[in-house]
This record gives structure tokens, C-alpha cells and sequence, in this order.
């Protein structure tokens, strides 16, 4: 009788796998994920989505930044997706988490995270700003110029130069001067010197005679 009732009871468990396999074995679980984990984005993101393989009812959704703040975004199921948007899209350059806590259709807790980054490139400099930018190039090298400029460095006026060159003229004429009278003072006491030679030589002769 025992081995009769352990053997029904091993075929109805049989029976139930078969015809229950859902029931029995299956929860809910991550079909996808936008953006996908450890995902680097490059425009500012609007929403953080997670598709399950099942309906599913939301308890908990957030978004943190990499020090631990929250970003302002409503979390919200549609069946088996489950959304997260953000009151303004997310264009600060960072590392974020996602981080959820959910109730599947079996009625199990379902906990999950999802890590990404956001690297918007910077925007190239606009024409103008480089035209600009050119523009006032020009303007300066200019100004160097214009200081360094041999125009700039003060010359001295003709009348300034004519003022120094009589000076200069009348000077060395005094040096002239200066160093020709000493010639004449030697000639005069040379030809004194001579006549006083000549007349002493005179007298004596005279005398002999």
C-alpha cells in the first residue's frame, strides 16, 4: 500500500513539471537594458529603460551620479518595461547607476543595477569665434611693430648739430693757436740769441784793432 501511494505521488510531481513549467520554475528576468551595462553615451540622455521577460510592478527605481546623489527622474512600469525619466536630460559627464527594485507577476522581489557613463564630446569652436579670433591677431602684431619701430627712437635736430659743430671748430682753432705760439716765442729768442752773439764778436774785434 506504501509503495502504491509513494509511487502516485512520484508520478503527480512528474505530472506538474510537465503540465506547470511556468509556475513551477520560472521568474522574472532582464531581457534588455537602454543603455546597456558599462555603456558610454555621447548625447544627453532622456531616460533609463529595463525590458523584462514578464510584467512586473515597481517599488523602488533611482539614478545616482558618482558621488552618491540621486537624479531627479520618475520611475514608472508599463507592463514588463520598467522607465525611469529624467526631469531634464542627462548631459553632465560622469560615471551613473541605476538601481531598481521590482515584483514580478509570480510575486518574487527582483533586485538589479545597471552601470554607465556619459561622455559628451565638446562642441568645436564656432567660425565666428575663429574668425575673431584671427582678426585680432593682426591688430597686435601690428602694435609690436609699431613700438619697435626705428621711427620711435628720438634723432637729433639739424639745429642741435649745427650749435656743435661751430663749437667744435672754434676750439680747435684755439688749439691752433695754442701750439703755434710757441714756434715764434723760439724763433724770436734765436734770432735775439744771434744778433746778441754777433754784436758782443763786433765790439771785441774793434778793440783788437
Amino acid at each position: 500500500m506504501r509503495d502504491r501511494i509513494g509511487l502516485l505521488s512520484c508520478l503527480a510531481i512528474i505530472l506538474g513539471l510537465f503540465v506547470f513549467p511556468g509556475g513551477l520554475s520560472a521568474h522574472s528576468t532582464i531581457v534588455s537594458t537602454e543603455p546597456a551595462q558599462s555603456e558610454v553615451v555621447e548625447k544627453p540622455l532622456e531616460q533609463v529603460r529595463v525590458q523584462f521577460n514578464e510584467t512586473v510592478e515597481p517599488v523602488r527605481f533611482e539614478v545616482e551620479n558618482s558621488s552618491g546623489e540621486a537624479v531627479a527622474a520618475k520611475a514608472e512600469a508599463n507592463g514588463k518595461t520598467l522607465t525611469a525619466a529624467f526631469d531634464e536630460p542627462l548631459s553632465e559627464n560622469g560615471s551613473y547607476t541605476a538601481t531598481w527594485h521590482v515584483i514580478g507577476a509570480d510575486g518574487h522581489a527582483i533586485k538589479g543595477s545597471l552601470s554607465f557613463e556619459v561622455r559628451i564630446p565638446e562642441a568645436p569652436a564656432s567660425p565666428a569665434a575663429t574668425a575673431s579670433a584671427s582678426a585680432s591677431s593682426p591688430e597686435s602684431t601690428s602694435v609690436e611693430g609699431a613700438a619697435s619701430s626705428p621711427a620711435a627712437t628720438p634723432e637729433a635736430s639739424p639745429s642741435a648739430s649745427a650749435e656743435r659743430t661751430p663749437q667744435t671748430e672754434g676750439s680747435s682753432e684755439e688749439d691752433n693757436k695754442s701750439s703755434s705760439s710757441p714756434d715764434l716765442s723760439t724763433w724770436l729768442l734765436g734770432a735775439a740769441a744771434v744778433i746778441l752773439v754777433g754784436a758782443v764778436g763786433y765790439t771785441v774785434l774793434r778793440k783788437k784793432k
